[in-house]
């Protein structure tokens, strides 16, 4: 049917959009000691230079999901209104 047509490209991208933020999450979790070291032995305070609360981290994932989500509806929304036969006449 045309709603799971369109539901489809909604679940791909907030799965994609997941796992990117997942991955640039993790990714700043293994960096962000390095970076505050290194910028901790140049300051005469050592202190922190890259610090993200769990605020942050709740943004970043809502935003991803969010604006991820909206494109995919509008994707979805498109490609529900294609007709098939009209589809295989392109092809």
């Amino acid at each position: 049917t045309s709603r799971l047509i369109a539901f489809f490209p909604v679940v791909q991208a907030l799965l994609a959009a997941a796992c990117g933020t997942a991955l640039a999450i993790a990714i700043y979790l293994v960096v962000e000691p390095g970076v505050n070291a290194l910028f901790a032995e140049r300051l005469a305070d050592r202190s922190v230079q890259a610090r993200l609360l769990p605020v942050h981290f709740a943004l970043a994932i809502a935003a991803s999901l969010v604006c991820a989500g909206v494109a995919a509806c509008a994707a979805g929304l498109r490609a529900a209104r294609i007709q098939p036969a009209k589809g295989l006449r392109d092809e």
